[in-house]
């Protein structure tokens, strides 16, 4: 068993492989974030143009725009949002039914017809449809990014050490005409995502932040202990007991504290990297 911690330091990877060499290994001189940070990788079987369109394209801001009926929007004011069928607009291309809901929570989360966060699930609704290669991709309104400019730079950061990233560009949002503004539109660490950053993309994604209660009052960090471990969530394979995670829960209990278990279950020189990176930039899952 494996842990590796992906940029997104919410999210952990169990019992997979190693990450894809897409950056040439670690390089301890760094620069500066590179200008264009989306296109390292394919994005997806051609559907039908001349050329393949990169969606994280950064040279220029896209075009997102939502069509939603009423029942929609009703269901898009509702917690926990359930998908909404939408008609999508991509710089242009129109593709239908496609889901979106309100993400975020405690810092991120606003309501509408604030600037609201979304994911966006082009095959929600039973469709096998695809834009150029992505399937689903998420709209963070950078509510607490003054700058606009914090998943850019730390995402490339993490890429120019060979870290596994996902990729971030830019997009004006639009719902039933109405401008929401600029929104960071970042893809999705899904199974494609693991497909496109390791070698081996097998084992069980999850996402291991914290545990809000349904009512708002308050939240629960998780870590690998007795008292939290069942609240992790499956975000990517077919461990739905958890035993990835009880797993690494029972070496930290039986050695009796993470840093000498380090070694036994986690990827001890991305895991370092990974946290230096963390207090380098400041990124902290927004």
């Amino acid at each position: 068993m494996t842990l590796l911690l992906l940029a997104c330091t919410s999210r952990i990877l169990l019992s997979g492989g190693e990450p894809a060499d897409t950056a040439g290994g670690v390089d301890t001189e760094i620069e500066g974030v590179p200008d264009d940070t989306s296109g390292d990788r394919d994005t997806g079987e051609d559907t039908g143009s001349s050329s393949k369109i990169d969606v994280f394209d950064t040279s220029f801001v896209h075009k997102v725009e939502f069509t939603v009926s009423a029942e929609g929007v009703r269901a898009l004011t509702l917690w926990p949002s359930p998908y909404a069928s939408t008609t999508m607009a991509f710089d242009g291309e129109e593709l239908p039914d496609v889901g979106i809901r309100v993400k975020g929570r405690y810092g991120s989360y606003r309501t509408m017809p604030g600037k609201v966060g979304l994911k966006v699930d082009l095959r929600e609704f039973g469709s096998t449809q695809d834009l150029h290669g992505i399937e689903k991709f998420n709209l963070n309104n950078m509510v607490q990014d003054c700058a606009k400019v914090h998943e850019f730079a730390a995402y490339g950061a993490h890429r120019l050490l060979g870290l596994p990233a996902p990729r971030v560009a830019y997009a004006q949002v639009f719902i039933n005409g109405e401008d929401y503004g600029l929104y960071s539109m970042v893809e999705e660490q899904d199974d494609e995502f693991l497909k496109d950053n390791f070698d081996d993309p097998t084992g069980n994604l999850y996402d291991g932040d914290y545990y809000l209660y349904p009512d708002w009052s308050s939240y629960i960090l998780l870590d690998f202990n007795a008292e939290t471990q069942h609240l992790f969530v499956l975000d990517s394979g077919t461990d739905v007991d958890l035993v990835d995670v009880a797993g690494v829960t029972e070496q930290v209990v039986r050695r009796g504290t993470f840093a000498e278990t380090l070694g036994v279950v986690v990827d001890e020189e991305q895991h370092a990297a990974v946290l230096a990176l963390a207090a380098w930039t400041g990124h902290s899952d927004r």
